[in-house]
C-alpha cells in the first residue's frame, strides 16, 4: 500500500534541471505532471524526469528520453528535364503526409555533378536516363552502406535496358491496349511490409502502362493483374531499394490522384530514411540493430554513457546488433552518416515489489512438468539396462542352439563314416 503524499519533480535538458513542479500523489494512485513548452537547442539532447526519491529504489526515481530538435532532412529527386510532372506530385505528397519532417530538392541528371549523394535521407529516381558516372558510383556506395532509394521505371529507363545503380533488367513496357483491357489493376499485395502495411495503398488504381523488370533475388511487394511484378524490392547491401514499375507522373497510370499515394509516399520515405525503426527507448538487456546483413560492412560507432568506445574494429564492421547493458545514454553514429541517441531505462516491472499470488503459484505447481521430468529421466536411464540385458540373453541362446546343432552334425558325420 502507498499512502498519500507530495512529489517534486523535476525537468531536466543535458544535465540542467530547467524546471520543478510539485505534485498530490493519492493513496495508492497515480498522478500527472506537464512541462510545457518543453523548449531544446537544436540537434540531440538528454533529458530526463526526476522525482525526490522516497524509497530504496532509485534506478526508478529518473527516466532518461531524447528529444532531436532538427530541421527538415533533405531528400533528392531526380527526374529528366522535360518531365517535371512527377516530381510535382511526390513533392505535394511528402509535404502533406511528413509534417515538415522533409525537405525534397530535384535535380536533372546534368545537374548532379557536384550533388553528393550522403548527404540525403533517401534518394528518388524517377525514370531517369544515363546518370553521371561519379554519381552513380557514389549513389551505389551510399546505398550499400545503409541509404535508401526509390526508383520508378519509365519510357527512358526502358531505352536504357536496365535501371540505374540497381542493374535490374527492364524487357518490355506492358501497355493495356484500348482493344481490351484498358488498364491493369494491383493484385498481391504484401500486406506483412510497413511500405505497404494493410494492403490498401493501390486500392483503385488504374495502371494502363508499366514496365516488364526481372524479380531475381528480390521481394516482391505487390504484382499487376497480368502477373507482373509492380512494386518490388532489391537487396543491396545494408540499404533499402525499392522499385516501382510505372511512373509518378498521372499518365502511365492514377496513382498520384488517388487517396492511397499520400500514405504510401509517407511510408517510403519513412521506410527508406530509417525514421519508422529508429530506437529512441530501450530496456536494459534490449538489442539495438546496427546493419540488416551479417555481412562485413562500413564500420559504425558506438558510444555508451561513459563516452567510450563499446565495440571493437571488428564488430564495428560486422556485428548485427549490440545489447545496452546499463542505464544511460548510447550514442549510435551509422556509416551512411545518420545518428541514433538511445535512452535505455531499467525495466518498469523490476519495481514491482509485490509477493506472487498464491494463486499463481498454484498454477505453476500444478502444471506438473517437473514430475513428468523426473519421470521420463529415470525411465529414459532404466530402458536402456533393461534392453540390454535381454539382447545379451537372446544372444547367448543363440549361441547354444548354434552350438548344439554344430555338435549333433559333427556326431552325426562320424557315425555315418
Amino acid at each position: 500500500m502507498t499512502p498519500r503524499a507530495t512529489r517534486t519533480v523535476s525537468l531536466a535538458v543535458n544535465g540542467k534541471v530547467i524546471e520543478s513542479k510539485p505534485v498530490e500523489v493519492p493513496e495508492n494512485g497515480r498522478a500527472a505532471v506537464e512541462f510545457l513548452p518543453l523548449t531544446v537547442p537544436h540537434g540531440f539532447n538528454r533529458c530526463e524526469i526526476r522525482i525526490d526519491s522516497a524509497d530504496s529504489l532509485r534506478a526508478d526515481d529518473q527516466f532518461l528520453f531524447t528529444v532531436e530538435n532538427a530541421d527538415p532532412r533533405p531528400a533528392l529527386f531526380v527526374h529528366e528535364a522535360r518531365n517535371a510532372r512527377a516530381e510535382l506530385y511526390f513533392r505535394t505528397a511528402l509535404e502533406a503526409a511528413a509534417g515538415g519532417a522533409f525537405k525534397l530538392e530535384a535535380y536533372t541528371p546534368g545537374e548532379l555533378a557536384n550533388v553528393p549523394p550522403s548527404r540525403y535521407a533517401f534518394v528518388v529516381l524517377s525514370d531517369p536516363g544515363s546518370l553521371p558516372p561519379a554519381f552513380e558510383n557514389a549513389l551505389a556506395a551510399y546505398l550499400k552502406g545503409g541509404g535508401g532509394l526509390l526508383a520508378a521505371v519509365g519510357p527512358v529507363a526502358a531505352v536504357r535496358g536496365s535501371v540505374a545503380v540497381l542493374g535490374v533488367p527492364i524487357s518490355e513496357s506492358l501497355y493495356s491496349p484500348r482493344s481490351g483491357e484498358r488498364f491493369q489493376a494491383a493484385t498481391a499485395v504484401d500486406a506483412a511490409h510497413p511500405v505497404v502495411h494493410a494492403g490498401k495503398r493501390f486500392e483503385g488504381v488504374k495502371f494502363y502502362q508499366a514496365y516488364a523488370v526481372k524479380a531475381d533475388g528480390a521481394r516482391v511487394l505487390a504484382r499487376l493483374s497480368g502477373g507482373a511484378p509492380l512494386l518490388l524490392e532489391k537487396p543491396y547491401g545494408e540499404g533499402r531499394a525499392l522499385l516501382f514499375a510505372s511512373t509518378f507522373d498521372n499518365l502511365a497510370n492514377d496513382f498520384p490522384l488517388r487517396s492511397g499515394f499520400v500514405p504510401f509516399v509517407e511510408r517510403a520515405a519513412a521506410y527508406l530514411s530509417g525514421h519508422e525503426d529508429r530506437a529512441t527507448q530501450l530496456p536494459v538487456d534490449a538489442f539495438v540493430e546496427l546493419r540488416s546483413t551479417r555481412d562485413r560492412g562500413a564500420a559504425l560507432e558506438v558510444l555508451d554513457p561513459d563516452g567510450r568506445r563499446a565495440l571493437s574494429l571488428q564488430e564495428a564492421a560486422s556485428t548485427p546488433s549490440f545489447q545496452v547493458s546499463r542505464v544511460g545514454f548510447y550514442d549510435i553514429r551509422r556509416a551512411n552518416g545518420r545518428r541514433d541517441l538511445v535512452a535505455v531505462n531499467a525495466d518498469r516491472k523490476e519495481s514491482d515489489l509485490e509477493v506472487i499470488p498464491e494463486e499463481s503459484l498454484a498454477l505453476w505447481r500444478s502444471t506438473g512438468l517437473g514430475a513428468a521430468g523426473a519421470g521420463e529421466t529415470e525411465a529414459a536411464k532404466e530402458t536402456p539396462w533393461s534392453l540390454w540385458w535381454y539382447v545379451m540373453m537372446a544372444v547367448l541362446g543363440l549361441a547354444v542352439v548354434e552350438s548344439f546343432m554344430a555338435s549333433r552334425y559333427m556326431t552325426g558325420g562320424r557315425e555315418a563314416a
